[in-house]
């Protein structure tokens, strides 16, 4: 696989978040409404990301992956991260509020370190 030559290296902060209780939520609720109530959640947390200067890279099903410093690099893209976080889990206690028949809850996980970004060309 040739990544065409323009390979950088940067610092990337990644936050990971997942609901708590998955598979028993999936377990008590028919499938319509786990889809309907997670992607109401995710759509509120993808804003927290997108307002603190973060991309979204993945949705996984129960997990959201987002990307601080890339493409575009903050000096602060940790601290944005972090703010993020605490962001999302006001977001969902509020979410949690309106829906009081569904106890959603999220895990959150923030790392930051070097990477190598580049274009991969097929």
């Amino acid at each position: 696989m040739d990544t065409g030559g323009a390979e950088t290296r940067r610092v990337v902060t990644v936050l990971f978040a997942d609901v708590v209780g998955f598979t028993s939520l999936a377990e008590r609720l028919v499938p319509e409404q786990v889809k309907r109530l997670v992607d109401s959640a995710f759509e509120l947390l993808v804003a927290d990301v997108e307002s603190h200067g973060g991309i979204v890279d993945k949705l996984l099903g129960d997990g959201i992956i987002a990307l601080f410093g890339a493409p575009v690099a903050h000096e602060d893209d940790a601290d944005r991260a972090v703010r993020t976080g605490v962001a999302m889990q006001r977001t969902l206690g509020k979410f949690r509020d309106e829906h009081p028949a569904d106890d959603l809850r999220i895990r959150i996980g923030i790392n930051t370190g070097e990477v190598l970004v580049g274009t991969v060309v097929g």
